[in-house]
This record gives structure tokens, sequence and C-alpha cells, in this order.
């Protein structure tokens, strides 16, 4: 039988405990890949099922959907009925609440998925006065500088700052 020194042994010691700590972190980083893969997939559906109510919402309320999508104007939002715009408001309201929830996620999006979104964003804030009209009278105040600086297509260094 052969007769180990202690050197040798806290060599070999010290040997096992590295390989089992290189094994640890080789775990760990196909975890954090995995759970990095999971709230990928979790964020995206949460945002999909949100643009499915908001869907859903114009399939039963069509006589509105226009104002959102298809460019129509309403010059004098105070001239109309104030139940109807109350109603476009709250609407106007649901769509940036649903924009600012979609923009602040970015990072939790798949790769190369959230430009699509910004671009619709964008795109459906160009096309609605209703919309800018909700921005114009509370963006500032109720949603982050960064977001409606953004949203408005200001210049990158307008971004980020909070008062």
């Amino acid at each position: 039988m052969l007769n180990a020194s202690p050197e040798w042994l806290t060599a070999i010691g010290t040997l096992i405990i590295a390989a089992l700590t290189v094994i640890s972190i080789i775990i760990l980083i196909f975890q954090v890949r995995d759970l990095k893969k999971s709230i990928h997939s979790s964020t995206y559906q949460h945002i999909y099922e949100l643009m499915i109510q908001l869907d859903k919402y114009f399939i039963e309320h069509p006589d509105v959907k226009p104002y959102f999508y298809g460019g129509k104007e309403l010059k004098d939002l105070e001239a109309i009925n104030p139940v109807e715009r109350e109603k476009l408001l709250s609407i106007a309201e649901m769509m940036v609440d649903y924009f600012d929830s979609v923009y602040h996620q970015e990072d939790c999006m798949p790769q190369g998925t959230f430009p699509k979104f910004k671009a619709y964003i964008k795109e459906t804030y160009r096309q609605s006065s209703i919309i800018q009209k909700f921005v114009e009278e509370h963006g500032e105040q109720w949603y982050p500088n960064d977001f409606i600086s953004d949203l408005k297509g200001e210049p990158e260094q307008c971004r980020g700052t909070q008062e």
C-alpha cells in the first residue's frame, strides 16, 4: 500500500475541489442560459397576450379602430360628445400603457423581436391623433421621459433624463 504524505493528500483534495468548482460553474452557466430563454419566452408570451386583448377590443368596437390604426383624424376632440371623448382617450391610455410595457421589457425579449414592436409602436403613434393628444396631455407626467422621447421620435440626447 502507498504511503501518501500530507502534502500529496492536500494537493489531491485541492484538485478535487477545483474540479468540482469547475463542474458547478459549467452547470450554473447552463442553468442561467435556460433561465434566460424561459424569461424571454414568458415575456414574449405576455406581450402577445396583451396584444390579443387589444385586438379583441377593436373587434368588439370596430367603430373606434380607425382612430388608432386607420389614420382617421379627429380635428377637435373637445367638440365631440364628452362620453365619446373619454372613451377614445381611455383607449389611447390603454394602448400607451401597452406600448410603455413593451418598451421597458426590451432586455427580456428574444433577440431581434424588439425592433419590430418598436416600429409598430411608433407607426401607431404617428397614425393616431388620439394617441398623440393623450401623450400631449399626460405623457410627460405619467410615463418615463425616455419612453415618451422615443415615442415622439425626439433625438437620442433627450433620452434617459428624468426630472
